[in-house]
Order: C-alpha cells, then sequence, then structure tokens
C-alpha cells in the first residue's frame, strides 16, 4: 500500500441514504434532465415527492433491483471487496471510516490526517429538488405504510446496518425469511 494515499470512507445510516439516493434520482432525473436513471421512475410520475417515493419502492425496492443504481446500492457492496489469499469478502484497509452523522465531531482528526492545514468550513450546498427533497422522516413512514417494501429494505440493507454499526430497526427481523 502507497503510504501517500490515505484510504477513507464517510459510510451513512441506510435510510438516511436511500432517501438521499432518491433525492438525487428525482434531481438528474426530472431537473438535470439526465436519462441515464429515467427507467428507475414511470411515465407521468407525479411532481410530488412523497407520491414518486411510493412508486420507487414499489418499482426499485420491492423487485429488489436496488443495485441497478450506484445511489441506492447497499454500502457494504461498494467498499467490500475479496480478500486475495482466501476469496473471502472484507473491508478493503482504510485509514479513517466515519458515518456522515459523526463527521462534523471527527472532521478535526479526519482534516489533520489528510494534510489540510485550513480550518474554514465550506457551505453545504443545497438544492430544492423536483417536487421537494423527501427527508428520512417521510421514508421511514413510507416504509411503515407498505409492509413489503419495508421487508425488501430489511432484506437489501440489513448487512449495511450490521457491518457498520448501525441500530437495525426495530421492524426488520434479524431471522433469514423462508420463501417470498
Amino acid at each position: 500500500m502507497d503510504p501517500d494515499v490515505v484510504r477513507f470512507a464517510v459510510v451513512r445510516e441506510p435510510v438516511s441514504r436511500f432517501a438521499a439516493a432518491f433525492n438525487q434520482v428525482s434531481y438528474e432525473v426530472f431537473v438535470n434532465m439526465r436519462p441515464k436513471y429515467r427507467s428507475l421512475f414511470r411515465d407521468s410520475p407525479p411532481e410530488d415527492s412523497k407520491k414518486r417515493f411510493a412508486q420507487f419502492l414499489e418499482d426499485v425496492l420491492v423487485p429488489g433491483i436496488v443495485n441497478s443504481c450506484e445511489w441506492t446500492t447497499p454500502q457494504s457492496e461498494i467498499l467490500l471487496q475479496i480478500g486475495p489469499d482466501d476469496n473471502r469478502w472484507r473491508l478493503p484497509e482504510l485509514d479513517f471510516l466515519v458515518s456522515l452523522d459523526a463527521l462534523d465531531t471527527y472532521m478535526p482528526e479526519l482534516r489533520e490526517l489528510l494534510g489540510f492545514e485550513s480550518q474554514t468550513q465550506q457551505a453545504h450546498i443545497s438544492w430544492g429538488g423536483y417536487g421537494a427533497k423527501l427527508d428520512s422522516g417521510e421514508v421511514w413512514q413510507a416504509l411503515a405504510d407498505n409492509p413489503l417494501a419495508a421487508r425488501r429494505f430489511c432484506e437489501q440493507y440489513a448487512f449495511d446496518y450490521r457491518l457498520f454499526g448501525f441500530k437495525l430497526p426495530t421492524w426488520c427481523s434479524t431471522e433469514p425469511r423462508k420463501g417470498r
């Protein structure tokens, strides 16, 4: 490994990440008019983000095609690598791993590790979105209203919860499902 390279990752609680992914995909498709993810939405999708998200759950999460987009792919699948010696999945050698929720607390340590001298904070950039942004609370409610989508969410993202130490939602069973 190159000693001059700092390897770090910032991970996000899966429901929060899924909400951000939906917002980003909506922005890319409906504001930037990029066709790459247009297939993740129905023809003439509603502008109301809650209604559009309900369709997104049915069309992307329920059939299990979350890997069709880098923003919805579970973080564990993005970060894990096959070990060269034993062909087992493992996290890469990282110098720093932090959750987004704790990033502000650990930012001085990360900045020092990266060699940044300036302590000025960068302004957070936000966008209005297409039909307004959906927040994590609204995602939790949508999943509560759709038990099948909640089950699929748990199946797709349970490993992220375990691997990165996030508290598994109470509505996620830790028991494997028998049949579908």
